[in-house]
Protein backbone atom coordinates (compact mmCIF):
# COMPACT_ATOMS: atom_id res chain seq x y z
CA UNK A 1 0.00 0.00 0.00
CA UNK A 2 1.42 3.23 -0.83
CA UNK A 3 0.54 7.11 0.90
CA UNK A 4 1.08 10.07 -1.04
CA UNK A 5 2.95 12.22 1.04
CA UNK A 6 3.62 16.43 -0.23
CA UNK A 7 5.42 18.43 2.70
CA UNK A 8 5.97 22.08 1.99
CA UNK A 9 9.80 22.79 1.30
CA UNK A 10 9.21 26.40 0.68
CA UNK A 11 6.34 28.86 -0.46
CA UNK A 12 7.52 27.83 -3.99
CA UNK A 13 8.50 24.46 -4.10
CA UNK A 14 7.01 20.96 -2.92
CA UNK A 15 8.75 17.93 -1.94
CA UNK A 16 6.47 15.01 -2.70
CA UNK A 17 7.46 11.08 -2.43
CA UNK A 18 5.40 8.14 -2.30
CA UNK A 19 5.68 6.36 1.47
CA UNK A 20 5.25 2.66 1.43
CA UNK A 21 3.67 1.18 4.44
CA UNK A 22 4.46 -2.59 4.58
CA UNK A 23 3.78 -5.16 6.46
CA UNK A 24 6.06 -5.70 9.34
CA UNK A 25 7.32 -9.13 8.30
CA UNK A 26 7.73 -8.02 4.67
CA UNK A 27 10.03 -5.38 6.09
CA UNK A 28 11.81 -7.01 8.20
CA UNK A 29 12.70 -9.60 5.68
CA UNK A 30 13.90 -7.00 2.90
CA UNK A 31 15.50 -5.13 5.43
CA UNK A 32 18.07 -8.80 5.88
CA UNK A 33 17.61 -9.46 2.03
CA UNK A 34 19.40 -6.50 1.48
CA UNK A 35 21.74 -5.99 4.26
CA UNK A 36 23.01 -10.10 3.56
CA UNK A 37 23.76 -8.54 0.29
CA UNK A 38 25.82 -6.26 1.99
CA UNK A 39 23.65 -2.70 1.93
CA UNK A 40 23.99 -1.22 4.88
CA UNK A 41 22.74 2.25 6.63
CA UNK A 42 26.13 3.42 6.43
CA UNK A 43 26.55 2.31 2.57
CA UNK A 44 23.22 4.06 2.07
CA UNK A 45 24.03 7.36 3.70
CA UNK A 46 27.95 7.35 1.86
CA UNK A 47 26.04 7.02 -1.56
CA UNK A 48 23.62 9.30 -1.00
CA UNK A 49 26.64 11.83 0.33
CA UNK A 50 28.80 10.54 -2.92
CA UNK A 51 25.91 11.55 -5.18
CA UNK A 52 25.17 15.15 -4.07
CA UNK A 53 28.66 16.08 -3.97
CA UNK A 54 29.41 14.21 -7.66
CA UNK A 55 26.41 16.18 -9.25
CA UNK A 56 27.32 19.24 -7.42
CA UNK A 57 30.89 19.08 -9.09
CA UNK A 58 29.59 18.39 -12.32
CA UNK A 59 27.39 21.52 -11.79
CA UNK A 60 30.28 23.93 -11.06
CA UNK A 61 32.61 22.12 -13.75
CA UNK A 62 29.51 23.12 -16.55
CA UNK A 63 29.70 26.32 -15.17
CA UNK A 64 33.38 26.99 -15.43
CA UNK A 65 33.71 25.54 -19.06
CA UNK A 66 30.57 28.19 -19.98
CA UNK A 67 32.12 30.77 -18.19
CA UNK A 68 35.27 30.36 -20.10
CA UNK A 69 33.22 29.88 -23.30
CA UNK A 70 31.62 33.38 -23.02
CA UNK A 71 34.95 35.12 -21.91
CA UNK A 72 36.82 34.07 -25.02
Amino acid sequence: MAIDACGDVSSTAKFCTQQWVLDEKLRKTFHSYVEIRGITPSMINFLHEYIINKVSKENLLWLKTLKNFVTS
